[in-house]
Order: structure tokens, then C-alpha cells, then sequence
């Protein structure tokens, strides 16, 4: 981004380059740089005409700040009760479950010890009991799923999409930064050849559910959006390690557009 001016120009503040990415849908865009606070939504500040604003601010609980992220800063979160809540509306999220809901959350994180069942991002209530409605994205490990990505979303009728599958198989003591796409289309056709939740690690092949079926509400969700915790605190489940350049989209990206953001070594082309 390079200006020229003659002498007597004024220099206001410059503009913020986005590159040649769609913003549309960008409702949420966390750089996780923030030293001490809360951890603002960045997506009005890049040129989004779609973002949630500061009703999507990140509340931190407990987690350690200023940390080596993919780019500039990350959070640490210590995987027994570091958490954020990003906004306390339960209907400010509701296009990612509801009726029709499409969606794509890329994120970047870095596990810091063995991977054991740990939560990302969730908003679901009770799981496991039916009608809820919401979603969570989490990291498990046991005999046969170590290091696995799951994803459920659901409807009031309990409806779930869920990937159980080798997806990101990776390991149970992978310490590196790895860029996890979920991406969801819950319309009539949806996404790739019917199946309407997908994931991939590293912008690699999308992994996707066995359900298509989508869910049917329009009820808010039974719990805040939160990261790094499964929101029913019997069953907690947080994560352990780093969490950095986190986005949120009401529209399902291409895969192009995922392998530009991965190669980006950003999440979000923005600087």
C-alpha cells in the first residue's frame, strides 16, 4: 500500500487494504492482538457491512494474553477454565443453526499438550438430550479418533450434523499451528453433494457429515457463543493451547477462497 504526496497534502489515516477478498458475510473477525480486555471484533474496521460490531466483543476469562500467534499475538488457554464469550445476545448467531442457517468459521489454533475431548467454539445447550439448538466444534482423543475434528449443528428437533472421521487426524501430542474450516449450508440442496457440514484442516480435502438434513427453528440459541468451552459446565470441556485470527461468515466460502486464506498464513486477508 504505497502513497505519494507532494508537500502541502494533509495525510489522514490510510486505508485499510483488504486485498481483492469478498467481505460479504463477514460478520465477525477476531485478531486475538488486544494485550489486556476484551478481544474486539475487527470485521467494521476492515470494511465489512456485515459485521455483528461490538455486540461480538470476546469477554475473557482467565486466559494469558501477548502470546507468539500465527500473526502478531494469540490467547493462551489453559485447558481447565480459560474461556471467552463473544457477545451476550442468544440471536445474534442464530443464520449458523437456524432454518436455512449457511455459515464458515476458519480459525487458527495450537494445541499446547495432548489432545483429549476439548472444545473450540460451542453454543449448544444440554447435548445429547435433544432439542437444543446451536453448535460446537471440538477435538477429541481415544483409541480410534485421536486429534479429530467433530462439528454439530443443531435444530430444535435435536437434527445433527456430525463428522466422525480421520479429517485431522493429528495425533495426540501435535503442537503446531494448524487453520480449521467448518463450513455449513443448511438449505434444501446443500453443500457438496448434499452433505451440508463440512471441515477440513490445513485448506485440505473437506471432510463431511452423513446427515443432510437441516435444521427446522427459529429459536434463539441455548447458550452464549463461547470458545474454548462446552458451555454445560457438568460436561466442560476446554481447550489447551493457543487460539489466533478466528473468522466468522454468513455465506459459505469457496474452496478457493479457504486455500487463499491458509496461504495467506493469516485466516483473513487483512492487515
Amino acid at each position: 500500500d504505497v502513497k505519494i504526496y507532494d508537500a502541502v497534502t494533509t495525510v489522514t489515516t490510510p486505508a485499510t487494504w483488504t486485498g481483492n477478498f469478498d467481505l460479504t458475510g463477514l460478520k465477525a473477525y477476531w485478531k486475538f492482538d488486544e494485550a489486556s480486555g476484551d478481544i474486539i471484533n475487527q470485521a467494521t474496521s476492515v470494511g465489512s457491512t456485515d459485521s455483528l460490531g461490538t455486540s461480538a466483543d470476546i469477554a475473557i476469562t482467565g486466559a494469558t494474553y501477548s502470546q507468539t500467534g500465527k500473526i502478531g499475538d494469540a490467547l493462551s488457554f489453559d485447558g481447565t477454565n480459560d474461556l471467552g464469550v463473544c457477545g451476550t445476545s442468544l440471536s445474534q448467531y442464530q443464520f449458523m443453526y437456524s432454518a436455512n442457517a449457511k455459515f464458515t468459521l476458519c480459525m487458527w489454533y495450537k494445541p499446547s499438550s495432548t489432545i483429549s475431548t476439548q472444545s473450540i467454539t460451542s453454543m449448544a445447550g444440554n447435548f445429547g438430550t435433544g432439542n437444543q439448538n446451536g453448535f460446537n466444534i471440538h477435538l477429541w482423543d481415544d483409541s480410534s479418533t485421536a486429534g479429530n475434528v467433530g462439528v454439530n449443528v443443531l435444530g430444535e428437533s435435536g437434527n445433527t450434523r456430525y463428522i466422525d472421521t480421520t479429517l485431522a487426524n493429528l495425533g495426540t501430542d501435535d503442537t503446531n499451528w494448524h487453520f480449521l474450516c467448518v463450513r455449513f449450508d443448511g438449505t434444501t440442496s446443500g453443500h457438496s453433494a448434499g452433505n451440508n457440514v463440512e471441515a477440513s484442516i490445513d485448506a485440505g480435502t473437506f471432510a463431511t457429515a452423513s446427515t443432510s438434513s437441516a435444521p427446522s427453528g427459529t429459536n434463539n440459541a441455548d447458550e452464549t457463543f463461547k470458545i474454548s468451552v462446552y458451555p454445560t459446565t457438568s460436561i466442560a470441556r476446554y481447550f489447551a493451547g493457543l487460539i489466533d485470527e478466528t473468522t466468522i461468515w454468513n455465506r459459505v466460502l469457496t474452496d478457493a477462497e479457504i486455500t487463499t486464506l491458509y496461504n495467506s498464513g493469516r485466516g483473513k486477508i487483512v492487515y
